[in-house]
């Protein structure tokens, strides 16, 4: 009886050991970082990801769960951008997920930069122009002064024809290189493209 409650356990024993191991490698291969704390402030759960994304101080410092979900970005010196949210949990612990967010934010970014500026030169597109020409009659309005210069290249579709469209993109790149380094950096220079 005792030979065969002594190898249930073993044979218990050995499955638990297994299934921490499975459960290891998977939170291992996560891309989020994983802590969990208990009520009493230790940490059980402590993932790979979560090593390479928190600090050693903050590893092990507390955090106090709350009573509902809690989301933050927290910028490190290196640069990276980390989301971290918390998740409390019935008996008083909490989940705190770390997710390297930077490469997202560096995408958001560029979408909101290329919805008001010129994909090819950078240069500020109609809609960011009609922005900043409503502020500057607006300040005209009350006595500030507002004036309009408008360009255009005479033949520009020829270049195009003629030697190419990278050709053309070079010509547009420096032409407006040039207009920017003109006006001081109050004024705004933008380009109305698409119609060459």
């Amino acid at each position: 009886m005792i030979l065969l409650t002594g190898a249930a356990l073993l044979l218990n024993t050995r499955r638990l050991v297994v299934s921490r191991r499975i459960l290891t490698d998977a939170m291992d291969a996560i891309s989020q970082g994983i802590v969990m704390m208990d009520s009493k402030g230790r940490t059980p759960v402590v993932n790979r990801r979560a090593l390479e994304l928190v600090p050693p101080p903050m590893r092990h410092a507390s955090f106090a769960a709350a009573d509902s979900d809690t989301l933050n970005e927290e910028i490190r010196d290196d640069g990276t951008i980390v989301e971290v949210r918390t998740h409390p949990l019935d008996d008083g612990g909490a989940v705190r997920t770390y997710t390297d967010i930077t490469d997202r934010k560096a995408a958001e970014d560029r979408i909101m930069h290329l919805a008001v500026h010129d994909a090819l030169t950078g240069l500020p597109n109609r809609r960011l122009f009609a922005d900043a020409l409503a502020e500057a009659i607006g300040r005209a309005k009350t006595g500030g002064g507002c004036a309009v210069l408008s360009v255009d290249l005479d033949k520009f579709k020829y270049v195009n024809d003629r030697y190419g469209h990278r050709c053309g993109d070079v010509l547009l790149t420096r032409v407006a290189e040039g207009r920017r380094d003109a006006v001081s950096p109050t004024d705004i220079v933008a380009r109305f493209g698409g119609d060459e």
